[in-house]
């Protein structure tokens, strides 16, 4: 979608008019940056290591039932 540099607060804005079922993340100061009551869809932070396939695989599982479970629109956390 080409939305690559642009910040969080816009990028939420973005994911309310597109109607984003979901942002998921592995970017650990999420939590931290984001007002949990004004979020317009959840926000998965995969909490890894590393950024590779290697270190994500193993919380797939996690994920999907997380994503499954209907989540509510706040900052969830996935930690390896």
């Amino acid at each position: 979608m080409r939305w690559n540099g642009i910040k969080n607060g816009a990028l939420l804005k973005l994911l309310k008019e597109h109607n984003f079922d979901c942002r998921i993340v592995v970017d650990k100061n999420i939590p931290y940056q984001q007002n949990n009551t004004t979020l317009p869809c959840p926000i998965i932070v995969l909490d890894v290591f590393r950024n590779t396939l290697k270190h994500i695989t193993p919380l797939l599982p996690e994920l999907f039932q997380t994503l499954q479970s209907n989540p509510e629109k706040k900052v969830i956390v996935i930690t390896e």
